[in-house]
């Protein structure tokens, strides 16, 4: 039975990176432009003229359809990747087949779940285009393909490589290993601090200096020592693309930059690499720290401060808007109510327009009121899901619901469908 539902390989590299110059590439999404996909591709010189293509893929389970099978629910995929020249000459193809076996059903609609993996083409260096298509065997049908361009790597450009985004990872993978975030040519704007590795072909280089350049702030600039020399291995462990340095002193020099990700604007981040204080010589990386599951009601930054209503009055409102600069006065509003003032992004303000989104999708009826407008987003704006939801119907007849909060606020409010269009009313408060 088919629903609708949103094999280990080790992986020695001797350098690794989930990241790419977007001076080097050029993402087109020819066909299915799905953001919730994340692919990247990263070439390692491996001779002077050759290259090692690793193409990593991070597919959402959401997206695919699982058979259940008793109390299991399975998927399959088929990944293929094809390189051909700039005349679009064939040169090589790879694929794997990916399979998952679940044994909880809430992880096949997670959006937050994913497939991922990696597949290794050698070939020349030079202008490429490499086409990937992801299949879902369970119900035959391609769910997404990309065609993305790779201009030649030059020489002065082997031994400074891009750097890898990590972050802390289930100790059932060991200890000292670090999953790879991977979420494209993107870094997750959020609270999270993550680990920027950087590695570099030169085993006799101690240190090097870096700038990062968020939006227009400088938030880092200086010297960087090594950390240690070896090579990293790439594996899968619970469901992640794990990477793990192992000592090497004829290999590559490794650096770290900690507890700096959180501190990173939404927007364009610029990462300079140099062996030189002076960064007269230097490599420039460049990304976007993208809000990946912004609130729809967060990006239009005058409506988010007209939906402000359920927590100041009309005057107050009005007051934001004659300021101008809708995006910065919505910010500084903000900054009054953030619990981590030392980090850029605020969970209080993410939570609240989640709640906004969460009432505008459930809460609209079919008389045409917006579900913002309700009883219900006004309870559950302010103060979230409750813990339990009954439904049934009054001595009237009239359905109502009764939301129980059993935290703190200890509370039932019960509402009252008068009209039958869904229209639930606050009628008592418990």
């Amino acid at each position: 039975m088919n629903i609708k539902l949103s094999a280990a390989i080790l992986v020695t590299l001797g350098w690794f990176s989930v990241y790419a110059q977007p001076n080097d590439f050029e993402n087109q999404n020819i066909g299915y432009r799905d953001k919730s996909f994340f692919t990247q591709v990263y070439p390692i010189p491996y001779t002077d003229s050759l290259i090692l293509i690793n193409f990593l893929y991070k597919i959402p389970h959401e997206k695919l359809f699982f058979s259940k099978e008793g109390e299991k629910y399975s998927t399959s995929i088929l990944v293929s990747v094809e390189v051909s020249d700039s005349s679009s000459n064939y040169i090589e193809r790879q694929f794997e087949v990916r399979s998952v076996t679940l044994n909880d059903f809430a992880l096949t609609i997670d959006p937050n779940s994913y497939i991922e993996g990696n597949i290794k083409l050698k070939v020349q260096n030079r202008n490429l285009n490499i086409f990937a298509v992801v299949t879902d065997q369970t119900s035959q049908k391609e769910i997404f393909f990309r065609e993305q361009y790779f201009k030649k790597i030059l020489e002065d450009e082997f031994d400074l490589l891009p750097p890898i985004l990590l972050e802390r990872n289930s100790e059932n993978c060991g200890v000292e290993s670090k999953a790879l975030v991977n979420f494209g040519n993107s870094i997750p704007f959020n609270n999270n601090s993550y680990q920027i590795l950087f590695p570099i072909k030169d085993n006799l280089l101690e240190s090097i200096f870096i700038k990062l350049i968020s939006v227009k702030d400088t938030v880092f600039n200086g010297k960087v020592s090594r950390t240690e020399l070896g090579l990293q291995k790439l594996y899968p462990c619970d469901g992640r693309m794990i990477l793990k340095s192992v000592p090497d002193p004829d290999n590559l020099s490794l650096f770290y930059i900690d507890s700096l990700t959180y501190k990173l604007n939404e927007g364009p981040l610029e990462l300079l690499i140099s062996k030189r204080e002076d960064f007269q010589k230097k490599k420039s990386f460049k990304y976007v720290v993208k809000w990946l599951k912004k609130p729809v009601s967060l990006k239009d930054p005058e409506l988010a401060i007209r939906l402000l209503k359920f927590m100041i009055s009309a005057d107050s409102i009005k007051h934001l808007l004659k300021i101008g600069q809708h995006d910065l006065s919505l910010n500084n509003f903000w900054k009054t109510y953030d619990p981590s003032p030392e980090t850029r992004y605020n969970e209080l303000m993410a939570q609240y327009y989640e709640r906004i989104d969460f009432a505008m999708e459930n809460f609209s009826t079919i008389s045409g009121q917006s579900g913002i407008d309700s009883d219900r987003a006004k309870i559950y704006v302010r103060f979230g899901k409750p813990n339990q939801v009954d439904r049934g119907s009054n001595g009237d007849g009239k359905v109502s619901e009764t939301w129980t909060y059993s935290n703190k606020l200890r509370q039932k409010f019960i509402f009252v469908d008068e009209k039958g269009t869904g229209e639930f009313i606050l009628k008592y408060t418990q």
